[in-house]
C-alpha cells in the first residue's frame, strides 16, 4: 500500500520530486550510519543538501512490542510543525519531510532534516571528554531560549542537544514536545532543566565517564543569561543536581 509523504512547504518545490520518486525508506537504506546513534539515523546528501534521515523507533515498554511501528501520526506532524517554527529562530535543524510507510496504521515512520555539520551532541562531547563550561553554558542558554518560545522539550537529554559551529545549539527529537500559549511557569522550567541534569548523571554512570568538575553551575549561569534573569530557583537546581540522584534512577 502506498505511503504518505508530508513536505516542508518551503522545500517542496525543490526537493518534492526527488523525495516522492525515491521515498525516505530508500534514502535511509542508502545513507551512511551517523556515529554516536543507535543506527536509526543516517546522513546522506539530497539534491546537494546534507541531510539526516531517521527511521523512528520507540523506547520504553512500547518499544519491546512495536519497536518501529506507530499507531498515531499526530506526534510526528506536531514535530514537523514545531521544528519548522524553531528552525526559524535557530533552535532546531530545519525539517524537510516526514513519511508514513502506508496509508493506514501501524506505520514505519521516516523523518528527514537538514544536517548540522559539524555537530556533536552533549552526550558525544561527554564521552569524548570535550564537555566543558563553555559548551554547558551555551546549552543552558539555549534551553532558556526554548522556554522563552513557550516550548518544554518532552525528552530533554544530553543526546538531544546538538552543538554546531560557533556554539550554536539545536534541539533534536521534538516528538513529545509541546508549545504553550505563553512562557512556562518557573516550576515547569526547573523540572525540564532538571531532566537534562539527570540525563548527564545517568550517562556518566552508564558509560563510566566522569562528569567535569564544574557542570551545573555553568549550565545554570547560561540559563540565567538566556532567560535574562538569574532566577532564584537556579541556585537550588545547582545544589540538587550536584548531589546526584539515587542509583535506582539510573534507568530513568
Amino acid at each position: 500500500m502506498e505511503g504518505r509523504l508530508i513536505l516542508n512547504p518551503s522545500l517542496g518545490a525543490s526537493l518534492g520530486g526527488t523525495l516522492r520518486g525515491r521515498g525516505l525508506a530508500a534514502i535511509w537504506a542508502e545513507g551512511d550510519i551517523l556515529p554516536g546513534g543507535r543506527g536509526t539515523a543516517r546522513v546522506i546528501p539530497v539534491e546537494g543538501i546534507p541531510c539526516i534521515v531517521k527511521r523512528e523507533k520507540r523506547g520504553g515498554l512500547g518499544g519491546k512490542f512495536l519497536p518501529d511501528r506507530f499507531l498515531l501520526s499526530a506526534p510526528f506532524l506536531r514535530e514537523l510543525e514545531l521544528g519548522l517554527a524553531l528552525s526559524t529562530v535557530g533552535l532546531a535543524p530545519e525539517p524537510v519531510a516526514v513519511e508514513f510507510s502506508t496509508r493506514l496504521p501501524p506505520w514505519r515512520v521516516y523523518t528527514l532534516s537538514r544536517a548540522v555539520i559539524p555537530g556533536r551532541t552533549l552526550a558525544q562531547m561527554l564521552s569524548d571528554g570535550a564537555l566543558d563550561s563553555v559548551a554547558l553554558a551555551a546549552a543552558g542558554g539555549a534551553v532558556a531560549r526554548l522556554h522563552r518560545e513557550g516550548v518544554l522539550h518532552g525528552d530533554l537529554n544530553a543526546g538531544n542537544i546538538l552543538q554546531g559551529e560557533s556554539g550554536a545549539v539545536f534541539f533534536l527529537d521534538l516528538r513529545h514536545s509541546r508549545r504553550g500559549a505563553g512562557e512556562p511557569p518557573a516550576g515547569a522550567r526547573r523540572r525540564n532543566l532538571s531532566r537534562l541534569g539527570r540525563s548527564l548523571h545517568k550517562l556518566s554512570a552508564v558509560r563510566r565517564t566522569p562528569l567535569p568538575s564544574e557542570v551545573f553551575g555553568p549550565l545554570a549561569e547560561g540559563y540565567g543569561r538566556g532567560w535574562g534573569d538569574a532566577e532564584g530557583w537556579l541556585a537550588g537546581f545547582v545544589i540538587a543536581m550536584s548531589k546526584g540522584f539515587p542509583v535506582r534512577r539510573h534507568f530513568w
